[in-house]
């Protein structure tokens, strides 16, 4: 005992002399640098182009940049923006009367805001429109000074994402019925008719209050990107890989060009469209090349445009003048109807950095902060990977706009995400060969090909010196990160190869490029040639490069992701001579500031420098203490009242980031009040935080989730047995289906078993009352409500609240909160759940959502795992499936029944072809690893918040995992029988309900519950859909005791 108390007197006083540490090493911030110069301005990527005359005309985009010409475009000069977000669209009545408008993303909770400018001095000056809590917009056309629509995306509060003033934008009526969706390009014909589309490929005509569906329905893979309609009925549609499409009925239908497009456009990623009268011109990524047709698409000609960089914006004013614009600042002019473009402006003509990932989520913000945003080298980013495809959230669809902007955030000039190569949803258990082959089945067979020619192409298009992209991994940790390695390397040496892929260089416009170095990022914080500190400092960027990547994690992770403590990068290729390359990333290469590939570096200002420095220093030490201290050390709970210390001197960004890591800590380490404390201070302390939103969500959803409040009350000895069994099936010809209604087979004959448990004591929070807890929830609501008010409009926010004023017994007030998401479309998961509502107060017609009905049991099971007892038979199994229904060879089901004791579950699961399924003997240990595992995930949300629950998960070997809300220190005591033979694998689990809530159910309570079967390398099993690896709680069903 005295040896355990010197090890605890040894390790507080070491954390209070590193808190001390941390303190002393800096005093306060007293400034910060602009990051936004004129510099960072002058390459921003501009999104669109509006000539009012010949002579004036506006170019707006990222970084709220606008640009104005009075001289047709011989000189541009910047107008102030009063917001730095990504404008999307600009518009011109005449010379005085314009608009623009764009959207302005939240980091972490990823909900868009829309801003829109409006002048009726020609751009000499512009104010704000009131938007109210209008969504993200991505165009905009009036008519008149008064009457006019706006598009973009979709949200809790309006969403169809489409709107209409008849007073200058003063006021808005959104569309109310039909399709609802974001929206990235659309056109109007007048104050009642229009067309718009969506990305992934999306389409619906405008027909006053409603969005009616159009009679064309798939476009397959490639991203739609512009519409416009001609005189009379006609329009036309553009995308990627080519894609080009006409209208003859304002949308209704589409079909491919009347004429055919020149060789080769299906090299092109169309992005730009303009019309005028019966000539439309279409351009996009490679920029080589502008497409004409004179003729409405009867005949088309291709013109080179002299330039690489990508278009995504035309404009002409008569048949003959014209303008265009793209990455890096380029505008472009041409006076011959598109047979030759001169230069106006640009920021830049090629990239100095290409990086290359699989996954947004690995990308190195901070080698992009750092080379990017701070040393000026032009930085573009491509992303292989899409995540808008099997059953993903409806919001995968903005990552790819997420991405360009998170980029663009930590001081890269644009990102892009290919259309060819979706990603499964749990793309982390896949294997090489299950990457390739399900991008197999979208290529017809071609994959590897077409994704080397994919990057060849891009290499090509931004001339990169550096590539900077994924590990390689030749034992297969990482599959998807190993196929991007192979398929980048590939790639640069074949880029340089003019006779690979010569159609791009005939047809496209493109040469051959030689990349001088090509960099992988080391995992785990492994050291390099080449190491980076997070702690480093960027003057030009005002803070550290590890502050200025979390602007860019921020807008792709919805939680607080700390950055790696280093980041190493090997040399995989070196063209430079004796060596040269080695000391930097582009050491040995000469981009001088102000060039082709590097902007002008903003003057540093030089007052507080080594102060800031000492900041940035501290925010590293600091979050170094928090992420190496071992959560279950007692001194860790002393973190929250040095909180002060921890965070003096540095910069609220750091200050509220700190503080969250602290939360997640303890929530770790199962000290709940702990990690709320901490949530709660950040509200306090920094109310404006990026993070603040997370918190304010997450103080809310605890302080109602009936999971985390029976969990802080009990207190009782935990204790597990795992029983495990393996035997051969009675009947060897039985084939692997399970028929939705019939009983579970009764697949295991005899058996021998095998238990082996532990047990540990823990001690829970006093008892809170539900009136506490709904008490607490409704003023954390009402605060959101004032000061939050998009977020207190979201779902996630207000199904919580619905479930306190529950408790508190106004159901009536729970019903408002909640009824607007019927707005939503039947489909919807969350108009489903509000149906299910309403459902069970009347509980007659059919449930909204699928069922669970958990019979009760005559007697208890014998937990053997033979599924033989007489309760499975009478059992009402559900079936676990693909939203593709491709898994007919290894279906799943799963039964469910209760009395007064337990909750028990069994399972039957057909094994997966292709997978190996092991055998284990050890030990089971507490919250094993199952992702590289066939298992089952089983979701109980027992007051139906759809935010918090209890998740129980066993595997094909028996193993399991448990967590409540998140949090993998509850060890409930719960049983476990599984067993397997050569086609199935089967298990019984049998679980108190004093470990799940206060008192046994009763007949006819609703519990929402969600049950998955995550399969390595294969799609997501579930009971119901949408369904992903990382669950979707809106798409849980309903389970009812019977």
């Amino acid at each position: 005992m005295l040896a355990r108390k010197g090890y605890l007197a040894t390790r507080r006083a070491r954390f209070c002399a590193l808190v001390a540490l941390c303190a002393l090493l800096i005093p306060s911030l007293t400034i910060a640098a602009d990051a936004v110069a004129d510099a960072f301005l002058s390459d921003a990527e501009l999104t669109s182009v509006c000539f009012a005359n010949a002579d004036r005309g506006w170019a707006v985009g990222d970084r709220g940049t606008i640009w104005q010409t009075r001289d047709g475009g011989r000189t541009w000069k910047l107008q102030p923006s009063p917001v730095p977000c990504r404008w999307e669209a600009v518009q011109f009545l005449d010379e005085t009367t314009g608009f623009i408008v764009g959207a302005s993303t939240q980091p972490h909770s990823h909900l868009t805001k829309a801003v829109m400018l409006k002048t009726r001095d020609g751009g000499n000056s512009w104010s704000l429109v009131r938007t109210d809590l209008l969504p993200g917009l991505r165009g905009v056309k009036f008519f008149d000074g008064n009457n006019g629509w706006v598009w973009g995306d979709s949200s809790s509060l309006y969403p169809s994402g489409v709107f209409r003033t008849n007073d200058g934008g003063q006021s808005w009526t959104p569309v109310t019925k039909g399709t609802t969706t974001s929206w990235i390009a659309g056109d109007f014909r007048d104050q009642r008719t229009g067309a718009v589309v969506g990305l992934t490929g999306e389409l619906g005509l405008v027909a006053g209050v409603e969005i009616r569906p159009t009679r064309t329905s798939d476009l397959g893979l490639r991203y739609l990107r512009r519409m416009q309609f001609t005189a009379g009925l006609g329009g036309w549609l553009i995308g990627d890989g080519g894609l080009v499409l006409a209208t003859k009925d304002s949308g209704f239908t589409w079909t491919t060009s009347p004429g055919e497009l020149p060789a080769g456009h299906s090299q092109f990623d169309f992005r730009a469209l303009a019309i005028h009268g019966s000539h439309c011109w279409i351009a996009g990524s490679p920029g080589t090349a502008v497409f004409h047709s004179a003729d409405n698409g009867q005949t088309w000609r291709e013109y080179s445009t002299g330039q690489f960089a990508p278009l995504h914006s035309l404009t002409f004013i008569d048949e003959n003048r014209g303008w265009a614009v793209g990455s890096f600042g380029t505008i472009l002019h041409t006076r011959d109807g598109g047979k030759s473009w001169r230069p106006q402006h640009s920021g830049g003509t090629r990239a100095a950095m290409l990086a290359v990932f699989s996954q947004p989520e690995r990308i190195p913000w901070e080698v992009i902060a750092s080379s990017g945003g701070n040393d000026g080298y032009l930085t573009v980013c491509e992303i292989i990977g899409r995540q808008d495809r099997d059953g993903q959230s409806a919001a995968s669809a903005t990552v790819p706009r997420r991405t360009h902007e998170a980029v663009v955030a930590v001081g890269g000039s644009a990102a892009n995400t290919s259309w060819q190569f979706p990603l499964r949803s749990n793309g982390s258990t896949q294997t090489t060969a299950s990457v390739l082959a399900y991008w197999n089945e979208f290529s017809d067979g071609r994959a590897a090909r077409l994704a080397t020619e994919h990057l060849v192409r891009r290499i090509r298009t931004w001339r990169p010196e550096v590539i900077v992209t994924e590990d390689v991994s030749p034992r297969g940790d990482d599959p998807l990160g190993h196929v991007t390695n192979q398929l980048v390397l590939s790639a640069v040496q074949l880029a340089a190869d003019a006779t690979f892929a010569s159609e791009q260089i005939s047809h496209a416009g493109l040469q051959a490029w030689k990349v001088k170095k090509v960099y992988s990022v080391q995992t785990n914080s492994r050291s390099g040639v080449i190491t980076l500190s997070p702690a480093q400092w960027a003057p030009r960027l005002g803070g550290s490069i590890g502050e200025q990547a979390q602007r860019g994690s921020s807008l792709i992770h919805s939680d607080y992701e700390r950055g790696p403590s280093q980041i190493g990068l090997s040399l995989l290729v070196d063209n430079l001579p004796q060596q040269t390359g080695r000391r930097d990333l582009f050491s040995g290469i000469s981009l001088i500031p102000g060039g082709d590939a590097r902007r002008e570096l903003p003057e540093v200002v030089q007052d507080n420098l080594e102060t800031l420095s000492r900041a940035a220093q501290k925010r590293h030490n600091v979050q170094q203490l928090l992420s190496q201290a071992d959560q279950n050390d007692p001194a860790s709970v002393g973190w929250l009242g040095q909180a002060e210390d921890l965070t003096k001197g540095l910069s609220k960004q750091s200050g509220g980031e700190v503080l969250f890591q602290l939360a997640q800590k303890y929530q770790q380490s199962g000290r709940t009040q702990s990690a709320l404390d901490a949530l709660q201070l950040l509200l306090d302390k920094y109310p404006q935080h990026p993070l603040a939103d997370r918190a304010a969500v997450m103080l809310l959803q605890h302080a109602v989730s009936g999971e985390v409040a029976w969990r802080e009350r009990k207190s009782t000895n935990f204790e597990v047995k795992l029983t495990t069994a393996t035997t051969a099936l009675e009947d060897p010809d039985q084939q692997p289906v399970i028929k939705a209604g019939a009983p579970l087979p009764r697949a295991l004959g005899p058996l021998i078993s095998r238990a082996t448990g532990d047990s540990q004591q823990t001690t829970a929070a006093p008892q809170v009352s539900g009136d506490e807890r709904s008490a607490r929830a409704i003023a954390i609501g009402k605060q959101l409500e004032q000061s939050r008010p998009a977020l207190q409009a979201e779902p996630s926010v207000r199904f919580p609240l619905a479930v306190a004023h529950r408790l508190a017994g106004n159901d009536r007030q729970a019903e408002r909160l909640i009824d607007p998401f019927t707005n939503l479309g039947e489909q919807n998961p969350w108009a489903q759940a509000v149906a299910a509502e309403h459902w069970r107060r009347h509980t007659n017609g059919l449930p909204p959502k699928k069922l669970l009905t958990c019979v009760t049991a005559a007697g208890p099971p014998q937990l053997d795992g033979r599924l033989d007892d007489p309760l499975w038979r009478t059992a009402k199994p559900i079936t676990l499936r693909t939203a593709a229904q491709t898994d007919e060879a290894w279906p799943a089901a799963v039964v469910a029944a209760w009395d007064r004791e337990f909750l028990y579950l069994a399972m039957s699961c057909a094994k997966a072809p292709g997978v190996k399924y092991a055998t284990d003997d050890r030990p089971r240990p507490r919250d094993s690893d199952l992702a590289p595992h066939d298992h089952v995930q089983i979701y109980l949300d027992i007051d139906r918040d759809y935010a918090t629950s209890y998740q129980l998960s066993v595997d094909s070997r028996g193993f399991t995992a448990e967590s409540c809300v998140g949090d993998s220190t509850w060890n409930p005591s719960w049983f476990v029988a599984a067993a397997g033979d050569e086609r199935y694998w089967t298990a019984e689990i049998a679980i108190p309900w004093r470990e799940l809530c206060s008192a046994t159910p009763q007949p006819k309570d609703l519990w929402a519950v969600g049950i998955q079967r995550l399969v390595p390398g294969q799609p997501v099993q579930s009971f119901t859909h949408p369904a992903t690896a990382k669950v979707r709680p809106e798409g849980f069903g309903l389970w009812l005791f019977e």
